[in-house]
């Protein structure tokens, strides 16, 4: 009999115990409501993706998404199996651009000029920007690399520039540095920690800029020629050593130009070869020449030729008030 009032005492026990209310802190309940949330947000994102089928069906989805990185998936989904239409082309390119990656958002664009190639299309894709770097890109630091090579030979005597013209017209700089093969002008602005590069180019023209450490070189090659050049920067503004070259389509230099520069303007002396003559002049810190001045002339000379008969000058500038500014007296500014 003890037996069995002991057997039945432990199963009311048991009953008790299953039948008890069960307590939650609040901590507890938030964490359970948020991953619920994040579960819910999921689960409708899963399970729109895993309905894409039409364009009605992406369309659908983009218009609900939760945030711009949902929409940008889908468009890179969308646009990979569908036509889109303009309206959903620049806004997948405006996406692209704002999240940073302009690679896409290039793309996008070209895309959309492919399908329906109108002049406002082609500007678009004029106007941007491409902004890479070597994660984008793991030939174009090479490529510059090796361009770098080349025009730190600028000032050489044996500077010859078919090796620039023929990196310009490699395939792999075509792919890095042009917009199908050149036909829109495209701008490239390439940074790594070596060096920092800004390129434009199309058909008929290319120009580079590469900025490493205190050093600037600049190079445009077109039919007519090639410039080259190289100048020291501090704080990245030129300031010290400046050196300009110019060739023309067979090669032979037309001018160089090997002085000093400080806020955009010459100071010290400036050593100016045209043909096989080299004329010379002096600045002082203000960038105002102290070469004499022949009387009555109407003028600023700011440089002369060994025999002093002959001069380069500026017409009609008042020796008093001209500075000799790199890009207005016949020089490239970089």
């Amino acid at each position: 009999m003890r037996k069995i009032t002991f057997t039945f005492i432990l199963l009311l026990s048991l009953m008790l115990a299953a039948c008890a209310p069960q307590t939650q802190t609040t901590d507890d309940a938030a964490a359970g409501q948020a991953d619920g949330k994040e579960q819910t947000d999921s689960s409708n994102d899963d399970a729109a993706d895993a309905q894409l089928v039409t364009e009605e069906d992406y369309r659908n989805a983009i218009e609900s998404a939760s945030g711009d990185d949902k929409k940008l998936e889908l468009y890179a989904q969308f646009s990979s199996v569908y036509k889109m239409t303009e309206a959903e082309y620049l806004e997948y390119a405006a996406l692209c651009e704002k999240a940073g990656d302009t690679v896409s958002a290039r793309k996008a664009l070209f895309t959309l000029y492919r399908s329906d190639p109108t002049e406002q299309h082609g500007q678009m894709l004029s106007d941007m920007t491409l902004k890479i770097t070597p994660a984008d890109d793991e030939k174009a630091e090479g490529l510059l690399d090796a361009l770098l090579a080349e025009l730190k030979k600028c000032e050489d005597d044996d500077f010859s520039p078919d090796a620039i013209k023929q990196i310009f017209a490699s395939n792999d700089w075509m792919k890095s540095f042009y917009i199908d093969n050149g036909t829109f002008t495209s701008h490239t602005e390439f940074s790594s920690e070596s060096l920092e590069a800004v390129v434009d180019s199309d058909n008929l023209y290319t120009r580079a800029v590469i900025t490493s450490g205190s050093d600037r070189y600049m190079c445009a090659v077109s039919y007519n020629g090639v410039d080259a050049g190289h100048e020291q920067i501090a704080d990245n503004k030129p300031e010290g050593k400046y050196y300009y070259r110019q060739k023309d389509a067979e090669n032979v230099d037309i001018v160089c130009a090997n002085g000093y520069i400080k806020d955009g303007h010459y100071v010290n002396q400036l050593d100016i070869t045209v043909g096989n003559i080299t004329y010379s002049g002096s600045f002082d810190d203000a960038g105002k020449t102290k070469e004499e001045q022949p009387q009555g002339f109407e003028g600023t000379v700011y440089a002369y030729a060994p025999d002093g008969g002959n001069y380069l000058y500026v017409e009609d500038a008042d020796p008093e008030t001209f500075v000799a500014k790199v890009g207005e007296i016949g020089f490239s500014e970089f």
